[in-house]
């Protein structure tokens, strides 16, 4: 599987987490007295943030050897030089 394909994924399980963390667990937590929502979803979601982040530096890596940027050069956007002309009317 790609780089950006497995970020995709595992950046949609770490959402689901978090909003299964915030919309479930805490109130589990704060509304009837259960905090082993807050434990167990809360683990989850720290395990799949560090895989979140571990995924994106990959992608990110893999993105940039695959297209690197061009030599300066030429035809490189920092040589071109900007023209100004100035029109004086008589």
């Amino acid at each position: 599987m790609r780089a950006v394909a497995v970020l995709r994924v595992v950046s949609a399980l770490e959402g689901l987490s978090y909003l299964l963390l915030v919309f479930v667990a805490m109130p589990l937590k704060y509304g009837f007295g259960w905090p082993l929502g807050v434990r167990v979803s809360g683990m989850g979601h720290g395990w799949l943030f560090i895989a979140f982040v571990a995924a994106g530096l990959i992608a990110y890596h893999r993105v940039q050897e695959r297209e690197p940027e061009p030599p300066p050069g030429p035809t490189s956007e920092a040589s071109r030089d900007v023209v100004e002309v100035e029109i004086v009317a008589e």
